[in-house]
């Protein structure tokens, strides 16, 4: 007759049978697994003892902390599950729309979850090139510089009719961009004595 096997944490036992001969399963929980693996069974020798016993059930192991390009982390090393490891993406990239910051997790299966491969170059919103503006490019990724003019007789609040943009670290232009508005005034100096046909023609 052998002991009665004493509660593992995180695992399950079969059977309280203790008689010579017996066999009992003890499983462990998902995420967790002996050193040979995440069920065994003993056997209760001749000499009283469980053979083959093991009495912890130790997390799942992660593989190798992952490379994560264009991001930066803490080091992480020997991941067992239930641990997360956080990347924040270098300037000017981000995972996607509006998000620098986030985790990957050591599942119960010994995996990374979700899979992160790499942090993608910001892009800026497409700029209008409705309402009298013209830009010199469609670029939009991280410092790209743009020349944006005003068309016809308009101009930018303040009275300029150019203005150079920048696609900044956080996916916005710098400054910000605006609509062309308003009417430009022309100033018209006259020297001398001019006739009315030639000035209707200067007005032209």
């Amino acid at each position: 007759m052998c002991p009665e096997i004493n509660p593992i944490p995180q695992a399950t036992i079969s059977s309280k049978e203790v008689k010579f001969s017996s066999k009992v399963t003890i499983s462990c929980e998902r995420g967790y697994t002996f050193d040979t693996g995440q069920v065994i069974t003993v056997r209760c020798n001749e000499t009283g003892q469980w053979s083959g016993l093991q009495d912890k059930c130790l997390p799942v192991k992660c593989g190798p902390q992952p490379v994560v390009y264009y991001a930066r982390s803490e080091v992480v090393e020997n991941a067992t599950y239930g641990q997360s490891i956080n990347y924040t993406c270098l300037p000017g990239y981000w995972f996607r729309l509006g998000v620098f910051s986030t985790s990957t997790n050591c599942t119960a299966d010994g995996e990374w979850q979700p899979s992160l491969r790499h942090c993608n170059m910001v892009r800026c919103k497409a700029l209008p090139t409705w309402n009298n503006m013209a830009v010199n490019t469609t670029g939009r990724i991280w410092r790209t510089v743009v020349n944006t003019s005003c068309s016809d007789d308009k101009m930018f609040p303040g009275g300029a009719t150019y203005m150079v943009l920048t696609c900044a670290e956080k996916g916005e232009w710098r400054p910000a961009s605006v609509d062309c508005v308003g009417t430009r005034s022309i100033r018209v100096f006259l020297v001398g004595k001019i006739s009315n046909e030639k000035w209707k023609q200067a007005l032209h």
